[in-house]
Protein backbone atom coordinates (compact mmCIF):
# COMPACT_ATOMS: atom_id res chain seq x y z
CA UNK A 1 0.00 0.00 0.00
CA UNK A 2 1.10 3.57 -0.60
CA UNK A 3 2.72 5.31 2.32
CA UNK A 4 0.80 8.28 3.71
CA UNK A 5 2.00 11.76 2.90
CA UNK A 6 4.03 13.33 5.71
CA UNK A 7 4.07 17.07 6.35
CA UNK A 8 7.33 17.98 8.09
CA UNK A 9 6.71 21.15 10.11
CA UNK A 10 9.73 23.14 11.30
CA UNK A 11 9.00 25.95 13.73
CA UNK A 12 11.72 28.61 13.81
CA UNK A 13 12.49 31.69 15.86
CA UNK A 14 15.78 33.65 15.87
CA UNK A 15 18.08 30.66 15.46
CA UNK A 16 19.59 31.45 12.07
CA UNK A 17 22.93 30.14 13.31
CA UNK A 18 21.45 26.66 13.82
CA UNK A 19 19.48 26.50 10.56
CA UNK A 20 22.31 25.15 8.35
CA UNK A 21 22.80 22.08 10.58
CA UNK A 22 19.02 21.62 10.94
CA UNK A 23 18.74 21.86 7.15
CA UNK A 24 21.48 19.24 6.66
CA UNK A 25 19.75 16.85 9.08
CA UNK A 26 16.37 17.25 7.37
CA UNK A 27 17.93 16.82 3.92
CA UNK A 28 19.53 13.53 5.04
CA UNK A 29 16.07 11.92 5.35
CA UNK A 30 14.69 9.40 2.89
CA UNK A 31 12.12 11.38 0.91
CA UNK A 32 8.96 9.72 -0.29
CA UNK A 33 5.67 11.56 -0.46
CA UNK A 34 6.50 14.45 1.90
CA UNK A 35 6.34 18.21 2.09
CA UNK A 36 8.38 20.64 4.19
CA UNK A 37 6.66 23.57 5.88
CA UNK A 38 8.77 26.16 7.69
CA UNK A 39 6.99 28.65 9.93
CA UNK A 40 9.00 31.66 11.11
CA UNK A 41 7.48 32.84 14.37
CA UNK A 42 8.53 36.50 13.98
CA UNK A 43 12.31 36.17 13.84
CA UNK A 44 14.34 39.38 13.91
CA UNK A 45 17.71 37.85 13.00
CA UNK A 46 18.92 36.54 9.61
CA UNK A 47 16.43 33.66 9.59
CA UNK A 48 14.60 34.58 6.38
CA UNK A 49 17.66 34.88 4.10
CA UNK A 50 19.14 31.70 5.59
CA UNK A 51 15.93 29.75 4.92
CA UNK A 52 15.69 31.20 1.41
CA UNK A 53 19.29 30.24 0.64
CA UNK A 54 18.83 26.68 1.88
CA UNK A 55 15.42 26.09 0.31
CA UNK A 56 16.96 25.68 -3.14
CA UNK A 57 18.87 22.62 -1.93
CA UNK A 58 15.92 20.68 -0.57
CA UNK A 59 14.99 17.55 -2.54
CA UNK A 60 11.30 18.44 -2.13
CA UNK A 61 9.52 21.81 -2.21
CA UNK A 62 9.81 23.87 0.94
CA UNK A 63 7.07 26.32 1.83
CA UNK A 64 7.92 29.26 4.08
CA UNK A 65 5.37 31.12 6.20
CA UNK A 66 5.73 33.99 8.64
CA UNK A 67 3.53 33.96 11.74
CA UNK A 68 4.10 37.24 13.62
CA UNK A 69 2.02 36.28 16.69
CA UNK A 70 4.39 34.96 19.35
CA UNK A 71 3.92 31.41 20.56
CA UNK A 72 4.55 27.95 19.18
CA UNK A 73 0.82 27.16 18.97
CA UNK A 74 0.30 30.11 16.62
CA UNK A 75 3.20 28.91 14.46
CA UNK A 76 1.95 25.33 14.32
CA UNK A 77 -1.63 26.38 13.59
CA UNK A 78 -0.31 28.41 10.64
CA UNK A 79 1.40 25.29 9.32
CA UNK A 80 -1.62 23.08 9.93
CA UNK A 81 -3.84 25.40 7.90
CA UNK A 82 -1.89 24.51 4.74
CA UNK A 83 -0.41 21.08 5.52
CA UNK A 84 -1.50 18.33 3.15
CA UNK A 85 -0.03 15.33 4.97
CA UNK A 86 -1.95 12.55 6.65
CA UNK A 87 0.90 12.45 9.17
CA UNK A 88 2.40 15.61 10.67
CA UNK A 89 6.01 15.44 11.87
CA UNK A 90 7.17 18.33 14.07
CA UNK A 91 10.67 19.59 14.82
CA UNK A 92 12.40 22.90 15.57
CA UNK A 93 15.14 25.02 14.05
CA UNK A 94 17.66 24.18 16.78
CA UNK A 95 17.18 20.41 16.44
CA UNK A 96 19.22 17.99 14.36
CA UNK A 97 16.95 15.02 13.69
CA UNK A 98 18.51 11.59 13.22
CA UNK A 99 19.03 10.31 9.67
CA UNK A 100 16.34 7.67 10.30
CA UNK A 101 13.82 10.16 11.76
CA UNK A 102 11.21 10.06 8.98
CA UNK A 103 11.72 6.33 8.37
CA UNK A 104 11.01 5.66 12.07
CA UNK A 105 7.93 7.88 12.01
CA UNK A 106 6.63 5.99 8.97
CA UNK A 107 7.40 2.64 10.61
CA UNK A 108 5.56 3.53 13.83
CA UNK A 109 2.63 5.11 11.99
CA UNK A 110 2.19 1.97 9.87
CA UNK A 111 0.30 0.67 12.90
CA UNK A 112 -3.22 2.10 12.52
CA UNK A 113 -3.70 2.09 16.30
CA UNK A 114 -0.90 4.65 16.80
CA UNK A 115 -2.13 8.25 16.73
CA UNK A 116 0.86 10.01 18.30
CA UNK A 117 4.55 9.20 18.55
CA UNK A 118 7.72 10.97 19.57
CA UNK A 119 11.27 10.49 20.64
CA UNK A 120 14.11 11.94 22.64
CA UNK A 121 15.18 15.54 22.48
CA UNK A 122 18.81 15.59 23.51
CA UNK A 123 20.92 18.66 24.19
CA UNK A 124 23.35 20.37 21.88
CA UNK A 125 25.31 22.20 24.55
CA UNK A 126 27.02 25.42 23.50
CA UNK A 127 28.88 25.47 26.81
CA UNK A 128 29.50 22.76 29.41
CA UNK A 129 26.22 22.18 31.28
CA UNK A 130 26.00 22.37 35.07
CA UNK A 131 26.65 19.07 36.85
CA UNK A 132 23.28 19.19 38.65
CA UNK A 133 21.57 18.91 35.25
CA UNK A 134 23.74 16.22 33.73
CA UNK A 135 24.27 13.89 36.68
CA UNK A 136 21.58 12.04 38.62
CA UNK A 137 22.86 12.16 42.20
CA UNK A 138 20.39 9.56 43.48
CA UNK A 139 21.22 6.99 40.79
CA UNK A 140 24.93 7.91 40.62
CA UNK A 141 24.89 8.05 36.82
CA UNK A 142 24.65 10.59 34.01
CA UNK A 143 21.13 12.03 33.86
CA UNK A 144 20.80 12.05 30.06
CA UNK A 145 18.95 8.75 30.26
CA UNK A 146 15.89 10.59 31.56
CA UNK A 147 16.65 14.23 32.40
CA UNK A 148 13.80 14.12 34.89
CA UNK A 149 11.84 17.22 35.79
CA UNK A 150 14.88 19.48 35.41
CA UNK A 151 15.01 18.84 31.67
CA UNK A 152 11.46 19.98 30.95
CA UNK A 153 12.05 23.75 31.10
CA UNK A 154 15.00 23.26 28.76
CA UNK A 155 12.94 21.15 26.32
CA UNK A 156 15.04 18.03 26.93
CA UNK A 157 13.42 14.62 26.93
CA UNK A 158 14.40 10.97 26.89
CA UNK A 159 12.45 7.99 28.15
CA UNK A 160 15.32 5.64 27.35
CA UNK A 161 16.38 3.62 24.29
CA UNK A 162 13.42 1.22 24.12
CA UNK A 163 10.02 1.92 22.58
CA UNK A 164 7.25 2.13 25.13
CA UNK A 165 3.64 3.20 25.50
CA UNK A 166 3.45 6.90 26.33
CA UNK A 167 0.74 6.63 29.00
CA UNK A 168 0.53 9.78 31.16
CA UNK A 169 3.93 11.05 29.99
CA UNK A 170 4.32 13.91 27.56
CA UNK A 171 6.17 14.51 24.29
CA UNK A 172 7.90 17.62 22.98
CA UNK A 173 7.09 19.36 19.71
CA UNK A 174 10.76 19.21 18.75
CA UNK A 175 10.43 15.47 18.00
CA UNK A 176 6.83 14.42 17.64
CA UNK A 177 4.45 13.14 14.98
CA UNK A 178 0.69 12.69 14.89
CA UNK A 179 -1.99 11.70 12.47
CA UNK A 180 -3.82 14.62 10.89
CA UNK A 181 -7.16 13.08 11.83
CA UNK A 182 -6.24 13.33 15.53
CA UNK A 183 -5.65 17.08 15.27
CA UNK A 184 -8.75 17.51 13.12
CA UNK A 185 -10.84 15.92 15.88
CA UNK A 186 -9.22 18.06 18.58
CA UNK A 187 -9.32 21.32 16.62
CA UNK A 188 -6.53 23.87 16.47
CA UNK A 189 -3.79 23.98 19.07
CA UNK A 190 -4.74 26.26 21.98
CA UNK A 191 -2.85 29.52 21.59
CA UNK A 192 -2.71 30.25 25.34
CA UNK A 193 -0.37 27.26 25.85
CA UNK A 194 3.27 26.85 24.93
CA UNK A 195 6.38 28.94 24.99
CA UNK A 196 6.36 32.57 24.00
Amino acid sequence: SAQPMVSVVISIYNYARFLPSCNDAVQAQTYRNIEIIVVDNGSTDETRPVVTAHSTGFPVPLRYFIEPRAGKSHALNTALASAKGEVLAFTDDDVNVAASWLAEIRRVMSDPDVGLTGGPVLPRWEQPPPRWLTFDQAAHRPAEASFGRLGAPLALLSYGPEASVLGPRTLLGANMATRREVLDRLGSLPSHLGKK
